[in-house]
């Protein structure tokens, strides 16, 4: 499996294969609103590739790494040696981060950030702007091996920053969606809707689902992962097919929470 070149909580590397099975053999375009990391856009076989979010940083960072390859990844590079390692660096590499709108200054600090920051968090407050501490970690590591691959896939990409409704607008026949958002919450002290600054709740996830059977009258098949909880099984009643999953999740700081979770695969079929 190629490996994602950024670090995610929630991150479907333990689930890529799965996905990868649930998707019609003769899908003819990929496409995933809520990107991320890209780790199952990365192993996707198609030669066709839709990937869209609304996180500024992170799509200035994937545009930029599609636009000027070798030549962005080395200018990222640069924020990945020691003096950049501190605590005061990293708060002022934040500010600058939170500050600027060059696209290549907002994607490569997007990717010092996420690789410097605690558990490598993507959070941002009501102003938009990345809130997530430093992570004291003794070597960050710049990848570079898992850039150049990125880069290499991003040439069959079409890269929007824009909200998951826009891209289901560009749903026809013969398309997979793989979509990846924000999780309902397994309780009240487990939420968590901050990855952008608007939030995603109920009435974020129910238009998601609205998408999916939109798209599937267009003749597309469409899959969203989802914590196994009461109201993600409620949402999901009209899917073609629920698979139930379980998932070690890695972002609690200490070792005992790192546990098997349940989760469920909706799929919606044409």
């Amino acid at each position: 499996m190629n490996k994602a070149f950024l670090k995610w909580a929630g991150g479907k590397g333990q689930l890529v294969e799965k996905i990868l099975a649930l998707m019609p053999v003769d899908s003819v375009r990929y496409v995933e609103p809520f990107v991320g990391s890209g780790i199952v856009a990365l192993n996707v076989p198609h030669e066709k590739i839709i990937i869209g979010d609304t996180n500024p940083g992170l799509m200035a960072l994937w545009r930029e790494l599609q636009r000027d390859g070798h030549s962005f990844i080395d200018f990222a590079a640069k924020y990945f040696t020691p003096a950049f390692n501190t605590e005061g660096m990293y708060y002022e590499m934040r500010s600058k981060f939170n500050a600027t709108w060059h696209s290549d200054v907002k994607g490569a600090l997007f990717l010092y950030l996420n690789r410097h920051c605690f558990n490598g968090l993507c959070r941002m407050n009501s102003k938009g702007d990345f809130n997530v501490p430093f992570g004291r970690y003794k070597n960050p590591g710049f990848p570079r091996e898992a850039m150049e691959y990125a880069w290499g896939v991003s040439k069959r990409m079409e890269v929007y920053e824009q909200g998951f409704e826009h891209t289901f607008e560009l749903a026809r026949m013969g398309d997979v969606f793989y979509c990846d958002p924000p999780y309902i919450p397994i309780n009240p002290t487990s939420s968590f809707t901050a990855y952008s600054k608007d939030g995603f709740g109920m009435e974020q996830h129910r238009g998601l689902v609205n998408c999916a059977e939109y798209a599937r009258t267009r003749g597309a098949t469409v899959i969203i992962s989802n914590n196994d909880v009461p109201l993600a099984r409620e949402l999901y009643v009209k899917a073609t097919e629920i698979h139930e999953v379980q998932v070690a999740k890695k972002i609690s700081c200490q070792g005992s929470g790192r546990k098997k979770l349940g989760e469920i695969i909706a799929v919606y079929r044409p």
